[in-house]
């Protein structure tokens, strides 16, 4: 999860599904991955992930919701170069509020593309 306000990032840290979904959460926008099936990922594992993203919809109160496939914010761009990317946009001070997983620093991806500070391929 990251927040943002006045487009800087506050925070971005990975949270539980479970804890997002009782943070009963109000903002403008919400920006959220939308699953895909990849040649290597099973439809099991696709239907319970989407099944978490449709909790997390119904549970932030939000005015808009951009949903985003990873085609849109990161393309095939590999993890690692994803995370420089995201390094070059933000100022040291935002870099710091990451903390947690990959997922974090992919929500702040998809949070840079929604918010117009970067493009596809976070360049």
């Amino acid at each position: 999860m990251a927040r943002w306000c006045a487009g800087l990032l506050v925070y971005a840290r990975s949270l539980p599904i479970a804890t997002l979904v009782d943070m009963r959460l109000e903002t403008d926008t919400l920006a959220i991955e939308v699953p895909t099936q990849w040649a290597r990922s099973s439809s099991s594992s696709i239907l319970l992930l989407s099944e978490r993203v449709g909790r997390i919809i119904s549970a932030v109160r939000a005015g808009d919701v951009v949903r985003l496939y990873p085609s849109q914010w990161k393309g095939s761009t590999p993890k690692a170069i994803c995370r420089d990317r995201i390094r070059r946009v933000l100022s040291e001070a935002e870099v710091a509020r990451i903390t947690g997983t990959h997922d974090a620093w992919d929500a702040v991806g998809i949070g840079l593309v929604a918010l117009g500070r970067c493009g596809r391929g976070l360049v």
